[in-house]
């Protein structure tokens, strides 16, 4: 705690504030600071400093209720200032090593804490401060030795235990964490946020047994801790209880609010659950609470395509792709829902729109084509499956396609020509092998049509006439001939108008 009532020396040419003055200002300033009116206090401190008055607090709390103004260049002027006026302070000092925090500037901070240590013998929370720092600017092995000298001195101090056993899950050793873990749990009373760190790393190693037992005994001892219900609901997750799970998401969420990373975790647990319609819900009203939260909105997206609720689902997507970075995938799903209601021109336009931004994306590309099929536009669809191959000639999918759109268009020696170029590629191609029996029948069946085409034209033109008389049985009691009839698709193709 920094004397706050150091002796006043007077230097040349300075007025020397009244010992009245200077303690009622500084109770002002320390009056502010206790109700977080943070400018007021930066005001009272500042008028401190100006009357000449020697208060260290006038630097180090002054700094601080800048930080809390988001002003932290200015606090580390003033902190300069201090310092060269209190060189030996170690207050100072030590709101010198740590500005850079508030920063993130993590390489800084290591330097900063390292000259601290360097100059006084520094304290337990200095200490921990000094690893934090080395861990999070990537120093875990430098910071696995300072706070294993830490843990030497200070045995008894709960902090540093608890950073050691952190730093044990931020390196991925599971066994050591565990054991940490566990020696903080047993030493210090049972703590909460130990209980909830061992969880975790049975968790990680498999033993999820053993993690439900330490839940259920904990819970009822801690029940207002977060970070506890939040790992025995992981825990159910984890054990494939899914009914479990949502129970106990649920009841995280009804204690301590909605927030964006739970609503998440409780969709799939209620998903895999079979409710999904409650799922769909609780989706609907996170993403309603949180409208810039782009997981949330994916996920409602998904949901409702999963769901084949496709009028929901275009407008989802669409908003997904509006409200954030545009995708591949949610020009592809506005695109199917549209299809899936026939809305062929809204689909087409959003393909369109895709395309222009990813002209090489072989799903885009795919699912262009395979729209004009649906539309049953058979000459585009033959050439957007012809640019299809060109681009993917190693992808079966484009010649299986254009046989289909080409057989639709009754052009089968095309068809025929593009599976003999598509077995030379694919040659043990199942679907591609039974396409080579539907030509041929197709080619047969073709002449057939055209045969009765001719006949039935010259019926009409009075050049032939149909048969009126049924030959009688043979003698021999045998079946007769069968009358031949038109094919089906002779009829098809006349009444379509296509022999008129």
């Amino acid at each position: 705690m920094p004397n706050l009532h150091p002796k006043t020396r007077k230097r040349p040419g300075q007025k020397v504030p009244s010992p009245k003055l200077r303690d009622e200002t500084l109770k002002l300033a320390t009056l502010a600071m206790k109700a977080r009116e943070w400018q007021k206090a930066v005001d009272h401190w500042a008028e401190l400093r100006k009357s000449g008055a020697r208060v260290v607090a006038a630097y180090d709390q002054a700094a601080r209720a800048l930080i809390h103004l988001d002003r932290s260049e200015e606090a580390e002027v003033l902190i300069q200032e201090g310092i060269q006026r209190f060189p030996k302070n170690a207050t100072l000092a030590l709101r010198h090593a740590a500005l850079p925090e508030h920063r993130k500037d993590w390489s800084q901070a290591v330097t900063r804490w390292q000259a601290f240590h360097q100059r006084f013998k520094g304290t337990a929370h200095s200490h921990l401060q000094h690893g934090k720092a080395l861990i999070l600017n990537g120093q875990t092995e430098e910071a696995e030795a300072l706070l294993g000298i830490a843990a030497q001195r200070w045995p008894d101090d709960r902090l540093i235990a608890t950073e050691r056993a952190a730093l044990a899950v931020h390196r991925r050793d599971w066994p050591l964490a565990l054991e940490r873990w566990r020696g903080v749990r047993t030493r210090f009373e049972d703590s909460a946020t130990a209980s909830q760190g061992e969880c975790e790393a049975l968790i990680a190693l498999g033993l999820l047994d053993e993690a439900e037992t330490l839940i259920q005994a904990t819970v009822s001892r801690h029940p207002d801790h977060p970070g506890l219900m939040m790992q025995g609901a992981t825990v159910a997750m984890q054990r494939q209880d899914w009914v479990m799970a949502c129970e106990r998401w649920s009841t995280f969420r009804q204690r301590f609010g909605i927030s964006p990373e739970i609503c998440e975790q409780e969709v799939e647990a209620l998903i895999q659950s079979g409710q999904k319609e409650t799922a769909k819900t609780l989706l609907m009203e996170a993403t309603r609470r949180y409208p810039n939260r782009q997981p949330l909105a994916l996920k409602l997206a998904q949901r409702l395509s999963q769901q084949q609720d496709w009028i929901l689902a275009a407008e989802r997507w669409k908003l997904l792709r509006k409200r954030f970075s545009p995708t591949v995938e949610s020009f592809l799903e506005e695109a199917r829902a549209l299809t899936q209601l026939e809305r062929w021109d809204e689909a087409e336009s959003v393909l369109n729109q895709a395309r222009r931004r990813w002209p090489r994306d072989r799903k885009l590309a795919r699912q262009w084509a395979e729209l004009a099929l649906l539309r049953q536009d058979w000459q585009t669809a033959a050439d957007r499956w012809q640019r299809f191959r060109k681009a993917n000639p190693n992808h079966p999918v484009g010649y299986l396609k254009g046989i289909q759109a080409l057989m639709a268009r009754a052009e089968f020696e095309q068809a025929a020509s593009l599976l003999e170029h598509a077995l030379t590629r694919f040659p043990q191609k199942p679907e591609l092998i039974a396409w080579q029996a539907e030509i041929g029948l197709a080619r047969e069946e073709a002449a057939t049509v055209n045969e009765w085409e001719g006949f039935y034209r010259a019926v009409l033109e009075g050049r032939s006439k149909p048969a009126t008389t049924i030959e009688a049985p043979a003698a021999d009691n045998s079946e007769p001939p069968p009358t031949l009839k038109p094919p089906l698709s002779f009829w098809r193709k006349w009444t379509l108008g296509k022999g008129a």
